[in-house]
């Protein structure tokens, strides 16, 4: 499918979303509307989508008229939801436009109808004060300083701002602040039960905050909707997945110090399978050969979680990954060629400062420059990544790569987390 069809395909699923008709709104009085029926489905507007309704309807929703819908018998109108607003119309918003007021904020999404099965959260815009983080050399004094402040505990906390959703079906996400446009999350839905989803802001000068979230609801069975369990669901057949707070940046380029995965996330990426797809791979946008094993993070790969076991086996597999990884069910790096006295036996779980499973003779090649870093490939069904990130990160005062008891004293460093591009294959 090429990249016009695709994003025509996309744009038709948004708007084909679940219909929820709001009866109580009409208008009991007799009226053309009362001849002429129309659904209330999904609009595309001027500016921002939402559901088709009279002119009467929406405002008596609290919309706002944008456009026109129903071959012009409709207004397309847009909901943007106060604080504290509860809405069980499709296609509503939450907007926060530079806002530094320390407050906490709360939004409940109902289903519109008992049929939705699945909530879409989309972050048009979301920019939040980052997580904890550090900035500096990454060994000797500063490192040093971070531990006797106790701090490398709180190394991806959200101790500022934070955002999250929860409700029916024990559905919802982990805690998110930072900067995340461009990502989106789904919730389970039973049709019943509502989301409240929390927004708190706290002291922080420097950072305006900016928040354009719309909230798109799909029935039981819609493509669009994606699996249960899915925080994540991508219907591209090549693409990119990041963690949250990742930077979205040009493939290649690299990643600047201090880039700090989220802690305490759990939770499953979902990629469709195409028609005639039977494996997928996976590569860190950014990967990056030659790397000096010591000294500064300055040269950063997209690719990073949790520690490696020293300073040149940069990967780890398999249940040596038990603090942060990388869930690829059946992942086989062998697919690829990789160059290795013997090939990978499949695994499922990925850590390390590198993306792969690498033997010394490997890293000799890395550090000389000649080897390219591989994908991760997989025939395993269905196509999904899961991340598993803990409370905290590793760094001892005495940290080195030699040990392996640090996320931070060298490069590429292990508290990154990632920027995977993937590509669905046939066999």
């Amino acid at each position: 499918m090429g990249v016009i069809g695709f994003l025509a395909f996309i744009a038709i699923s948004l708007v084909s979303a679940v219909s929820c008709t709001e009866e109580s709104l009409r208008d009991a009085k007799f009226s053309i509307f009362q001849i002429i029926k129309f659904e209330n489905a999904p609009c595309v507007g001027t500016t921002r989508n939402g559901t088709c309704f009279t002119s009467a309807e929406c405002d008596s929703a609290g919309g706002t008229e944008n456009g026109e819908c129903a071959d012009g018998f409709g207004v397309c109108c847009t909901t943007i939801l106060a604080d504290g607003a509860t809405t069980s119309l499709n296609q509503s918003y939450i907007v926060k436009e530079s806002s530094t007021t320390i407050a906490s904020s709360t939004y409940t999404i109902c289903p519109c109808s008992t049929d939705v099965c699945r909530i879409r959260f989309d972050f048009t815009a979301f920019t939040l004060a980052g997580p904890f983080s550090w900035i500096g050399t990454w060994a000797g004094a500063d490192a040093a300083l971070l531990v006797s402040n106790g701090a490398a505990g709180a190394l991806g906390d959200c101790q500022t701002d934070s955002f999250s959703i929860t409700g029916a079906k024990n559905s919802g996400t982990p805690i998110i602040c930072g900067t995340n446009t461009g990502q989106h999350v789904f919730v389970d839905s039973d049709g019943k039960g509502c989301h409240t989803v929390t927004l708190g802001i706290g002291a922080a000068a420097t950072t305006t905050r900016s928040l354009d979230i719309m909230v798109t609801q799909y029935r039981c069975g819609e493509e669009a909707g994606g699996p249960q369990g899915c925080l994540q669901w991508h219907m591209e057949p090549t693409g990119k997945l990041r963690s949250f707070n990742f930077p979205d940046q040009a493939d290649g380029a690299n990643v600047a110090a201090g880039v700090t995965h989220l802690s305490s996330q759990e939770y499953d990426v979902c990629i469709r399978r195409p028609a005639g797809a039977n494996y997928i791979c996976y590569t860190p946008c950014t990967s990056v050969a030659g790397i000096a094993v010591a000294g500064p993070a300055t040269v950063q790969g997209s690719f990073g979680v949790s520690v490696s076991p020293n300073a040149l086996a940069k990967s780890e597999v398999g249940t040596a990954c038990n603090a942060d990884y990388l869930v690829i069910r059946g992942g086989d790096s062998a697919a690829n060629a990789v160059i290795s006295p013997a090939p990978l036996a499949t695994t499922d779980r990925f850590c390390g400062r590198e993306f792969a499973h690498l033997t010394a003779q490997d890293n000799a090649l890395i550090i000389a420059n000649t080897f390219a870093l591989s994908s991760i490939c997989t025939a395993s069904l269905p196509f999904t990544v899961g991340v598993h990130f803990d409370s905290d990160e590793e760094h001892t005062a005495n940290a080195d790569a030699t040990t392996g008891n640090s996320e931070l004293a060298v490069s590429p460093g292990g508290i990154v987390g990632f920027s995977l591009c993937y590509t669905t294959l046939p066999a």
